[in-house]
């Protein structure tokens, strides 16, 4: 399969008909055909067929429409890339982070503009193992993880960047802020969202869980932070979070609350791939960044 069918198929959906397809891609409609029926012995299925009102598409070629649109959406935004690299564009900043993390970094925009004008942030956010492999195949200058001590990438450096606190996060004006001490019973009156099991920070709530000797509501699993911060402001649910998440709230909607059997300390780490150096706008970017994690680690000092 090559890439240019995925295009001619493309072209005759959103066109209808093979002339206009022929005629918009400025091939003929014989050469056009052929790369269609191609594509279809290719895949053994029927992709189009004509129709009074067109060409239209198979049941087959629905389905395959639908990841042949994302194919070439991803490669339109590779191709950019690689010009704005290709044009020495210096200022292009890419970082790999996951989404618990994600929502600080708005705040390192001004002052990384400020010192490296020009600048263009691109956000790969995912969880630990994409990111991971995000920096592998050096789709991103750096990325931020929580890492463990025996954590070994041979093709990988890392480098300790801030302790990173994770507790228990509720809707600012939560009932909990109101009492004088939060046991951790009180805890378990409300609703959990927590994330899926695989997520590390699943693993470390579950054992402080089980070292307090108690058992969360769980009313959802989930890795998505905007679904989590909607049932806390929804329904008064709790969740186990980095305290950055607090923080960077927009109007400080979310509060982290001062319960230290379920406060955690994780590690995070600057990955990179080994041999690769830190640009000066990445340098900004990162000790943004250490600012923004001392200040959480202080705010957990003190809850």
């Amino acid at each position: 399969m090559e890439l240019r069918q995925l295009r001619h198929f493309l072209a005759v959906l959103e066109t209808g008909s093979l002339h206009r397809a022929a005629k918009k891609l400025n091939i003929s409609e014989p050469a056009l055909s052929k790369s269609i029926r191609r594509l279809e012995e290719f895949l053994k299925v029927p992709l189009l067929e004509r129709q009074p009102r067109g060409m239209v598409p198979t049941a087959f070629g629905a389905a395959f429409a639908t990841h042949a649109k994302l194919v070439a959406s991803e490669l339109a935004l590779a191709l950019d890339e690689l010009g704005e690299l290709r044009g020495g564009a210096r200022n292009l900043l890419r970082i790999a982070i996951g989404p618990t993390l994600a929502p600080a970094l708005p705040q390192i925009i001004e002052p990384l503009l400020a010192d490296c004008p020009g600048t263009r942030l691109i956000i790969h956010e995912g969880l630990f193992h994409a990111t991971i492999s995000t920096v592998m195949h050096d789709m991103a200058d750096f990325g931020i993880v929580p890492l463990e001590e025996d954590f070994d990438e041979r093709d990988l450096d890392t480098e300790f960047l801030a302790e990173n606190p994770l507790g228990v996060v509720g809707r600012t004006g939560h009932p909990l802020a109101a009492l004088d001490a939060i046991g951790t019973r009180d805890l378990m009156k409300y609703r959990w969202v927590v994330p899926p099991r695989q997520d590390r920070s699943r693993t470390i709530f579950d054992g402080l869980c089980a070292r307090s000797g108690v058992a969360p509501i769980v009313a959802a699993e989930s890795s998505s932070l905007t679904l989590t911060l909607s049932c806390l402001h929804q329904f008064d649910a709790l969740a186990f979070l980095p305290h950055l998440v607090a923080q960077a709230s927009h109007g400080r909607a979310f509060s982290a609350l001062p319960v230290k059997q379920f406060l955690w300390q994780r590690k995070l780490y600057i990955i990179r791939r080994k041999g690769k150096t830190h640009s000066p706008a990445a340098k900004t970017a990162i000790r943004e960044i250490k600012k923004l994690c001392s200040v959480g680690a202080r705010a957990a000092s003190l809850a």
